[in-house]
């Protein structure tokens, strides 16, 4: 959908302002507001009683509060209405301005500031600051996760500053049409999780019932298991598994086993689905197609078949299957739901102070159900084909909420320095 816009514009003078329409003054953010940084409560100051104080993690709804019983200066005092700024927080959650709405007294955290002594249309202040932290975001390019700007940078931050009347009308429109959006991109966090969900139910029901939904079943007497197919047998790990004691390549590369069952090289390392760092000496081989654990992650579900040939610390559990007809796919995706039910934690060793660790005994001593050779592979396959139709789905969904939060920062950025007219849009809008 296109807006009406300005028909005079003049030059803005910021980068991320552009041209602005005749009459719109560039104004530094310190002359429209004031911004007062939070007190420095130091952690001995923490108590489990009096009034909650507001931390970064706390500025999206997060409700672990810690309190402090004592008073602090007035200009800390935070109530529902309030304009605060994370100055130092992650991009796209903690970072930018926040309407606070927590019922009764709070207590400000440094890191944030109070927006007091505002000097213009609170409302169109916050949509202002929201169009400013995209800019100091993209100023801040290539820095990973956490961004901070200080206060004389975002203080001399100049914005375009409209009549009164014109920042109510940007701001009821921004109200308004980023209302529409945030429904939209809340139907796709909702899909996105729905898809989650059905990947999880076809993996948990095909490693554990089988394909065929009219095989009679029978008790496996395992508690994280429960009925499986009558013709499955139940075998202990090592009995199914021994662990490889391959010596690594020269110059091999090394292979990473991560917390979403992915066991390839490091380079291909993401963000998420991480692992424990360990010691990298004594390294061992590893080849394509054998089942890995990683001995103090494996609890977290690092569990999974190496597509990579390489060299991986011992901390890993290589595992060669004791047939060759034995699917080490499908075993990889029992192990990981057997992890993700939280009963590869139950047969960790307790240890004070470390890490879980299952080691190759721990794991050797584990029942485990052994369908037929054949009925594995299919399992494996049938998996593989249905997760793939969900992940796609997945993808197109998260790409879709990707562009319509494209399109919400490009709104924002448009109504607040002038390249959208919205006047008319919010008089036709109030009469439709």
């Amino acid at each position: 959908m296109s807006f009406p816009a300005y028909e005079l514009c003049e030059a803005g003078g910021e980068d991320w302002v552009g041209q602005t329409p005749a009459g719109w003054a560039m104004t530094p953010l310190k002359y429209i507001a004031d911004f007062v940084n939070g007190a420095a409560f130091k952690p001995d100051e923490w108590d489990e009683v009096g009034t909650p104080i507001i931390r970064i993690q706390n500025l999206n709804g997060g409700n672990d509060f810690n309190f402090y019983a004592g008073e602090v200066d007035p200009r800390h005092h935070v109530v529902a209405g309030d304009l605060l700024f994370g100055w130092s927080g992650n991009r796209g959650t903690s970072f930018g301005p926040f309407r606070w709405s927590g019922a009764g007294l709070h207590y400000l955290n440094q890191h944030i500031f109070k927006v007091e002594s505002i000097r213009c249309d609170k409302q169109w202040l916050y949509w202002c600051l929201k169009g400013v932290t995209e800019y100091v975001e993209q100023e801040a390019h290539g820095i990973i996760g956490m961004v901070h700007v200080t206060k004389g940078r975002l203080t001399s931050i100049k914005v375009p500053l409209p009549s009164r009347h014109e920042q109510r009308a940007i701001a009821a429109f921004l109200d308004r049409e980023t209302a529409k959006i945030d429904a939209l991109v809340e139907a796709q966090r909702r899909l996105i999780e729905l898809l989650k969900e059905k990947r999880q139910a076809v993996i948990s029901h095909a490693v554990t019932k089988g394909l065929d939904p009219s095989a009679p079943m029978k008790d496996s007497s395992v508690e994280w298991l429960g009925q499986v197919p009558a013709h499955w047998d139940l075998e202990r790990a090592k009995f199914i598994f021994s662990r490889s004691d391959l010596p690594p390549p020269e110059d091999a590369e090394v292979v990473t086993c991560f917390r979403d069952g992915q066991v390839t090289l490091r380079r291909n390392r993401r963000e998420d689905g991480f692992t424990f760092a360990v010691l990298e000496v004594g390294y061992q081989g590893i080849q394509p197609g054998q089942l890995v654990l990683h001995s103090m992650d494996a609890f977290a579900g690092a569990i999974g078949v190496s597509d990579s040939a390489g060299k991986c610390s011992p901390e890993y559990l290589v595992c060669d299957p004791l047939n060759e007809q034995t699917s080490a796919a499908y075993y990889g995706l029992l192990l990981r739901l057997m992890a993700l039910r939280g009963f590869i934690l139950a047969v960790c060793p307790s240890v004070r102070e470390r890490a879980p660790r299952i080691r190759f005994p721990d794991f050797g001593d584990l029942l485990l159900p052994r369908p037929p050779e054949a009925e594995q592979s299919a399992i494996a396959a049938h998996i593989a084909r249905e997760t793939a139709k969900l992940d796609t789905l997945c993808e197109v969904a998260e790409a879709a909420s990707a562009v319509l939060q494209e399109r919400r920062a490009a709104l924002i950025s448009a109504a607040v320095t002038g390249k959208i007219d919205v006047r008319g849009l919010v008089q036709m809008t109030e009469a439709a």
